[in-house]
């Protein structure tokens, strides 16, 4: 009995092994971004892992770039479930992003990032603040630690709001989608496929002139990235429930690991190696 035991055992290892290290059939996000930065696609670095581009493969050509050799991410392997995200350092590094990214007024912004910012100031994923639409612009970042809240433009969680931030994530540290969504009859935001906070009205009008900006606010010098970015799709149209589900489970099923799967290999590996002390006790 001993000996079933212990090989059962150790099938649910390599099962849970085989399952975390397995290849996932991604499908595709739903259609028609009007911007698709990937990790894994169109990163061109120097000799010290500097990115300088990252080319758009939504074809609108709005790639990002940074010339500024002190303002470079770096690209970091291993950081998404198996792929290389650029990391950005809270004070210095940013991508400029070519042309005017949205149009319309309903948008979907969605991000895979990690987030590590250690104070309790503004932290912006996408931007495309200015001087001049201070608190008309659009941008999606985080704020505050112990909780991390998101602020989804200066109307929803930012300035209008008295920048109390709307939701709280959990574990920011780890690989997660965030998605903010302006639709003609309401907003919300998401932390992977959960609702954080919604609003049944939609954002106030806002001012989409470019420039955009990937990892600070805007053309500021403040508010920048602390963390990774894998990932940034823009939608320059209302979607549906359904496409939004649709891409938060293609970036989910890509880039951020699945936990459930970690936790069996470990419940089969405590269970093996104590069965082991039992036996050779």
């Amino acid at each position: 009995m001993k000996k079933i035991t212990s090989i059962a055992l150790t099938t649910i290892c390599l099962q849970a092994w085989s399952l975390l290290n397995a290849p996932t059939a991604q499908a595709a996000p739903a259609a028609n971004p009007v911007l698709r930065l990937e990790s894994d696609s169109g990163v061109a670095t120097d000799a010290f892992n500097n990115v300088s581009s990252w080319t758009d493969q939504s074809g609108s050509s709005h790639d990002a770039t940074q010339g500024d050799p002190a303002a470079k991410p770096i690209l970091f392997s291993n950081v998404f479930n198996g792929l290389p995200g650029l990391r950005f350092d809270g004070s210095t590094s940013f991508l400029n992003v070519a042309g005017t990214v949205l149009t319309s007024q309903q948008f979907s912004i969605f991000a895979v990032v990690t987030d590590t910012g250690t104070d309790f100031g503004f932290r912006e994923i996408f931007s495309n603040w200015t001087g001049t639409n201070s608190v008309t612009s659009v941008f999606l970042g985080t704020f505050l630690m112990d909780p991390v809240k998101v602020r989804f433009t200066d109307n929803y969680g930012g300035d209008d709001d008295g920048q109390t931030g709307v939701g709280i994530i959990s574990t920011p540290a780890s690989p997660f989608v965030l998605s903010g969504v302006s639709n003609s009859a309401d907003v919300a935001v998401y932390q992977n496929e959960d609702l954080l906070d919604s609003r049944n009205t939609p954002l106030t009008t806002r001012d989409l002139t470019a420039p955009y900006v990937i990892g600070k606010q805007g053309d500021s010098i403040f508010e920048f990235w602390t963390g990774d970015i894998g990932a940034i799709l823009v939608y320059d149209r209302e979607l549906t429930n359904a496409e939004r589900i649709q891409t938060t489970q293609y970036l989910e099923s890509k880039f951020v690991p699945e936990p459930s799967t970690a936790a069996m290999l470990a419940l089969g590996l405590t269970a093996l190696l104590s069965f082991r002390r039992r036996r050779s006790a």
